[in-house]
């Protein structure tokens, strides 16, 4: 079976490619328009299943001609996209076929429990560290960026580790775990110590993070081999546990900027009254 790809870009991208075409790429009689050429020798005819392998054969070689683009060209490629796609079967017959793009609704966890509900099933465990997050002071945190590079870049990462609709790069959220941790170390506390995470959390964490047969393409090591988890985190677990502990550390800057940089404050919670001395009360 075989499938025929209109693909559109810049006029200069298109003419660049085919200055030195990979198998399967050819002009069209538009300078911005490329015809890209696919054989699936496993399906002979139109079907589910064919449409499914020729959607991944599809995503794969636009994936590897816009990856080379980028690596010969730089940012001066812009990215092909996918214009028409139709297919020929074995028996001669033809067809068009689109592929719509997957459509993504996000829900706050409350908001997902009240759909479970309305759906008739049970309403799922609010995630762990819910509390730590929402309990934010988002004017705080907001000056605490601008002052602070380390919760500037903290915040950077944590963006980059949601980017996308499925799924977290893993990477990204380790590279926020290790300012976090870096940033306790610097002021001579430990945020295992502090309630910010487990031990036995953070080496999951860690595994998943490093672990390219775990996470894939966005972990810490994709070249390397690491052992997965035993227990493996989902991206979910992994955006929260990373979530909280951020949320976590900056409330804990919050109330040194509160009481003092010279004292440690409590990280669950505000600083003890004093004593009639004077004292804090522990």
């Amino acid at each position: 079976m075989r499938w025929l790809v209109n693909l559109e870009g810049n006029r200069e991208d298109v003419e660049r490619l085919l200055a030195q075409p990979p198998k399967g790429l050819a002009a069209t009689t538009e300078a911005h328009v490329a015809l890209l050429e696919l054989v699936d020798p496993h399906h002979a005819y139109q079907s589910e299943e064919a449409l499914a392998a020729g959607r991944t054969l599809l995503d794969s070689a636009l994936r590897h001609l816009n990856g080379l683009g980028k690596l010969r060209w730089g940012r001066v490629f812009a990215d092909l996209t996918i214009r028409s796609v139709s297919f020929v079967a074995d028996d001669g017959s033809t067809g068009q076929v689109w592929f719509g793009s997957k459509a993504y609704a996000h829900l706050l966890p409350d908001e997902f429990g009240d759909m479970m509900e309305l759906l008739g099933r049970g309403r799922p465990k609010l995630p762990d560290g819910l509390q730590d997050v929402t309990a934010l002071d988002l004017a705080e945190a907001v000056d605490l960026a601008a002052r602070l590079p380390n919760v500037a870049r903290v915040l950077r990462f944590v963006e980059l580790m949601l980017v996308g609709d499925e799924g977290i790069d893993w990477a990204a959220g380790y590279a926020a775990l290790e300012v976090v941790e870096q940033s306790a170390a610097d002021q001579q506390v430990s945020g295992q110590q502090l309630g910010w995470w487990t031990r036995l959390d953070r080496e999951r964490f860690r595994q998943m993070a490093s672990s390219s047969e775990a996470a894939g393409m966005t972990s810490r090591h994709p070249g390397r081999r690491y052992e997965a988890p035993k227990v493996p985190m989902s991206a979910s677990e992994g955006a929260w546990f990373v979530r909280t502990a951020v949320a976590r550390w900056i409330r804990w800057f919050s109330q040194r900027a509160a009481c003092g940089t010279d004292q440690q404050p409590d990280p669950t919670g505000p600083p003890p009254p004093p004593d009639h001395a004077g004292r804090s009360r522990e």
